[in-house]
């Protein structure tokens, strides 16, 4: 029933109609809720789920058509790395993030994702200052949009751009920032 309500709520977002998916997405939400402990991060992105379509709702048709261009651009860069063609899958990811920054102005998932993803790019290839830029980026977006309000255990993914950021600054020497960051993630349940 749940992956029929998510192609539902897909469907009418495709179709334009976005009341109809805002409505069927909190329909899916409000069943899968039950399953979940309030103040949990799995409970905080579930409601987050309803908040997304009703971000999507209020922009126009012309940005939503980006951000699904942004998705486009995501299984394009995916595809060159593994090609191993770095150039452009970076140049993919850029835009995939200048995409997102352009259309949402709220702190979003969508854009903590883009700032990682991009960030780990740098940091396998060892580019760590370039890398220490975007997971700091993340970390203010994540401690924004994951708080302790919203996710009294902390987030997933705050958890992860804390594990990345710590990871980077220890290459780059400040072992003892990259240690409390660690720490930070793993207080996180």
């Amino acid at each position: 029933i749940i992956n029929l309500r998510k192609s539902l709520v897909l469907a009418h977002a495709k179709l334009d109609d976005m009341p109809a998916a805002i409505k069927a997405c909190r329909e899916m939400v409000d069943i899968k809720k039950k399953d979940l402990k309030e103040g949990s991060w799995q409970y905080f992105d579930l409601s987050w789920t309803v908040r997304h379509m009703e971000i999507m709702a209020s922009l126009t048709a012309e940005q939503r058509d980006e951000l699904f261009r942004a998705e486009q651009l995501a299984q394009e860069a995916r595809d060159a790395l593994v090609r191993g063609d770095s150039a452009t899958g970076e140049k993919r990811m850029l835009e995939i993030l200048e995409i997102r920054k352009s259309i949402i102005t709220v702190p979003h998932p969508l854009i903590f994702t883009a700032l990682t993803d991009l960030g780990s790019f740098y940091l396998e290839r060892g580019e760590t200052e370039k890398a220490t830029e975007r997971f700091r980026e993340a970390v203010a977006l994540g401690e924004a949009h994951y708080n302790k309000e919203q996710c009294p255990d902390g987030h997933i993914h705050l958890a992860t751009a804390y594990v990345f950021l710590g990871r980077s600054l220890a290459s780059q020497g400040d072992l003892s920032k990259g240690r409390d960051l660690l720490e930070q993630a793993l207080e996180m349940r």
